[in-house]
Protein backbone atom coordinates (compact mmCIF):
# COMPACT_ATOMS: atom_id res chain seq x y z
CA UNK A 1 0.00 0.00 0.00
CA UNK A 2 1.40 3.45 -0.95
CA UNK A 3 2.13 5.87 1.91
CA UNK A 4 -0.65 8.31 0.96
CA UNK A 5 -3.16 5.44 0.68
CA UNK A 6 -2.05 4.21 4.11
CA UNK A 7 -2.50 7.69 5.58
CA UNK A 8 -5.94 8.07 3.97
CA UNK A 9 -6.99 4.73 5.46
CA UNK A 10 -5.60 5.77 8.86
CA UNK A 11 -7.53 9.09 8.75
CA UNK A 12 -10.78 7.22 8.06
CA UNK A 13 -10.02 4.69 10.81
CA UNK A 14 -9.33 7.40 13.41
CA UNK A 15 -12.42 9.42 12.46
CA UNK A 16 -14.44 6.22 12.76
CA UNK A 17 -13.51 6.11 16.47
CA UNK A 18 -15.10 9.52 17.15
CA UNK A 19 -17.23 8.89 20.27
CA UNK A 20 -19.62 11.80 19.80
CA UNK A 21 -20.07 15.45 20.64
CA UNK A 22 -20.40 15.04 24.43
CA UNK A 23 -17.08 13.17 24.75
CA UNK A 24 -15.42 15.75 22.47
CA UNK A 25 -16.79 18.60 24.59
CA UNK A 26 -15.66 17.06 27.89
CA UNK A 27 -12.15 16.19 26.64
CA UNK A 28 -11.76 19.58 24.98
CA UNK A 29 -12.60 21.39 28.22
CA UNK A 30 -9.91 19.46 30.11
CA UNK A 31 -7.37 19.91 27.29
CA UNK A 32 -8.00 23.67 27.27
CA UNK A 33 -7.53 23.92 31.04
CA UNK A 34 -4.19 22.09 30.80
CA UNK A 35 -2.97 24.42 28.03
CA UNK A 36 -4.12 27.60 29.80
CA UNK A 37 -2.33 26.47 33.00
CA UNK A 38 0.87 25.61 31.08
CA UNK A 39 3.85 27.93 31.57
CA UNK A 40 4.62 28.00 27.85
CA UNK A 41 1.13 29.33 27.06
CA UNK A 42 1.09 31.80 29.97
CA UNK A 43 4.46 33.29 28.91
CA UNK A 44 3.62 33.49 25.19
CA UNK A 45 2.76 36.96 23.94
CA UNK A 46 1.94 35.65 20.44
CA UNK A 47 0.08 32.40 19.80
CA UNK A 48 -1.26 30.69 16.70
CA UNK A 49 -4.50 28.73 17.02
CA UNK A 50 -7.19 27.34 14.74
CA UNK A 51 -10.97 27.20 14.33
CA UNK A 52 -11.88 23.53 14.99
CA UNK A 53 -13.85 21.23 12.76
CA UNK A 54 -16.56 19.07 14.37
CA UNK A 55 -14.25 16.10 15.16
CA UNK A 56 -11.17 18.09 16.21
CA UNK A 57 -10.22 19.28 19.69
CA UNK A 58 -12.27 22.40 20.42
CA UNK A 59 -9.70 25.04 21.41
CA UNK A 60 -12.11 27.99 21.31
CA UNK A 61 -11.77 28.51 25.10
CA UNK A 62 -8.02 29.01 24.61
CA UNK A 63 -8.61 31.37 21.69
CA UNK A 64 -11.06 33.51 23.70
CA UNK A 65 -8.73 33.50 26.73
CA UNK A 66 -5.74 34.54 24.58
CA UNK A 67 -7.72 37.46 23.15
CA UNK A 68 -8.89 38.58 26.62
CA UNK A 69 -5.32 38.28 27.92
CA UNK A 70 -3.98 40.67 25.29
CA UNK A 71 -1.92 38.08 23.41
CA UNK A 72 -1.37 38.50 19.70
CA UNK A 73 -3.61 35.77 18.25
CA UNK A 74 -3.05 34.44 14.75
CA UNK A 75 -5.24 32.04 12.79
CA UNK A 76 -4.48 30.24 9.53
CA UNK A 77 -5.68 31.65 6.24
CA UNK A 78 -5.43 29.47 3.13
CA UNK A 79 -4.01 31.72 0.43
CA UNK A 80 -3.91 29.20 -2.42
CA UNK A 81 -3.59 25.46 -3.12
CA UNK A 82 -0.15 25.20 -1.47
CA UNK A 83 0.15 28.19 0.84
CA UNK A 84 -1.25 29.13 4.23
CA UNK A 85 -0.36 32.17 6.31
CA UNK A 86 -1.02 33.01 9.94
CA UNK A 87 -2.95 36.25 10.23
CA UNK A 88 -3.81 38.30 13.27
CA UNK A 89 -7.36 38.35 14.58
CA UNK A 90 -8.75 40.65 17.22
CA UNK A 91 -12.35 39.42 17.37
CA UNK A 92 -14.54 36.62 16.05
CA UNK A 93 -16.60 39.18 14.14
CA UNK A 94 -13.75 39.97 11.76
CA UNK A 95 -13.45 36.36 10.52
CA UNK A 96 -14.74 35.41 7.06
CA UNK A 97 -15.61 32.04 5.45
CA UNK A 98 -12.48 30.47 3.99
CA UNK A 99 -11.80 28.16 1.07
CA UNK A 100 -13.40 25.12 2.76
CA UNK A 101 -16.00 27.03 4.76
CA UNK A 102 -13.79 27.32 7.85
CA UNK A 103 -13.75 30.80 9.41
CA UNK A 104 -10.45 32.56 8.88
CA UNK A 105 -9.01 36.09 8.96
CA UNK A 106 -9.68 38.33 5.97
CA UNK A 107 -7.02 38.93 3.32
CA UNK A 108 -6.51 42.40 4.82
CA UNK A 109 -5.56 41.03 8.26
CA UNK A 110 -1.94 41.47 9.29
CA UNK A 111 0.33 38.49 8.52
CA UNK A 112 2.09 37.23 11.64
CA UNK A 113 5.34 35.50 10.63
CA UNK A 114 5.66 32.02 12.17
CA UNK A 115 9.01 33.04 13.61
CA UNK A 116 7.17 35.57 15.82
CA UNK A 117 4.78 32.99 17.26
CA UNK A 118 5.97 31.65 20.59
CA UNK A 119 3.33 28.92 20.52
CA UNK A 120 1.50 27.29 17.63
CA UNK A 121 -1.42 25.04 18.56
CA UNK A 122 -2.41 22.81 15.64
CA UNK A 123 -5.28 20.48 14.85
CA UNK A 124 -4.65 16.91 13.87
CA UNK A 125 -6.28 13.75 12.62
CA UNK A 126 -3.87 11.55 14.59
CA UNK A 127 -0.62 11.65 16.52
CA UNK A 128 1.92 9.19 17.89
CA UNK A 129 4.29 9.27 20.88
CA UNK A 130 7.15 10.58 18.70
CA UNK A 131 5.19 13.75 17.89
CA UNK A 132 4.47 12.66 14.31
CA UNK A 133 1.21 14.34 13.35
CA UNK A 134 -1.29 13.03 10.82
CA UNK A 135 -2.97 16.01 9.15
CA UNK A 136 -5.52 16.22 6.40
CA UNK A 137 -2.94 15.60 3.68
CA UNK A 138 -2.40 19.07 2.21
CA UNK A 139 0.90 19.77 3.98
CA UNK A 140 -0.19 23.29 5.00
CA UNK A 141 0.72 22.86 8.66
CA UNK A 142 3.96 20.99 7.90
CA UNK A 143 5.15 24.02 5.93
CA UNK A 144 4.23 26.35 8.82
CA UNK A 145 5.75 24.11 11.50
CA UNK A 146 9.02 23.95 9.54
CA UNK A 147 9.30 27.76 9.94
CA UNK A 148 8.60 27.76 13.68
CA UNK A 149 11.20 28.68 16.29
CA UNK A 150 8.68 28.51 19.15
CA UNK A 151 6.71 25.63 20.64
CA UNK A 152 4.51 23.50 18.38
CA UNK A 153 1.65 21.80 20.21
CA UNK A 154 -0.84 19.31 18.81
CA UNK A 155 -4.36 19.37 20.28
CA UNK A 156 -5.28 15.68 20.59
CA UNK A 157 -8.41 13.81 21.58
CA UNK A 158 -7.97 10.41 23.27
CA UNK A 159 -9.18 8.54 20.17
CA UNK A 160 -6.59 10.29 17.96
CA UNK A 161 -3.51 8.69 19.56
CA UNK A 162 -1.86 6.01 17.44
CA UNK A 163 0.99 3.60 18.11
CA UNK A 164 2.77 4.86 15.00
CA UNK A 165 1.98 7.38 12.26
CA UNK A 166 3.75 6.85 8.92
CA UNK A 167 6.27 9.68 8.49
CA UNK A 168 7.15 11.11 5.10
CA UNK A 169 10.26 13.23 4.60
CA UNK A 170 8.19 16.45 4.65
CA UNK A 171 6.36 15.57 7.90
CA UNK A 172 7.68 17.76 10.70
CA UNK A 173 7.14 16.27 14.18
CA UNK A 174 5.58 18.44 16.87
CA UNK A 175 7.43 19.38 20.04
CA UNK A 176 4.45 18.59 22.30
CA UNK A 177 0.82 17.56 22.44
CA UNK A 178 -2.02 18.36 24.81
CA UNK A 179 -4.90 16.04 25.60
CA UNK A 180 -7.39 15.58 28.41
CA UNK A 181 -4.65 14.21 30.67
CA UNK A 182 -2.14 17.03 30.28
CA UNK A 183 0.84 18.12 28.18
CA UNK A 184 3.21 15.55 26.62
CA UNK A 185 6.64 16.75 25.51
CA UNK A 186 8.39 14.84 22.73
Amino acid sequence: MAACEGKAWLRRSIRGRFPGDEARRAESERLCRHVMDWDCYRRASAAGLYIPLAWEADVMAILRHALRSGKTVALPRVEDQAHMTMRQMRSMEELVPGRWGIAEPSPEALIVPCQELELLIVPLEGIDRRGVRLGKGGGYYDRLIAQMHGMTLGAAMSWQWEESIPQDKWDVPLKAAADQNGIVLF
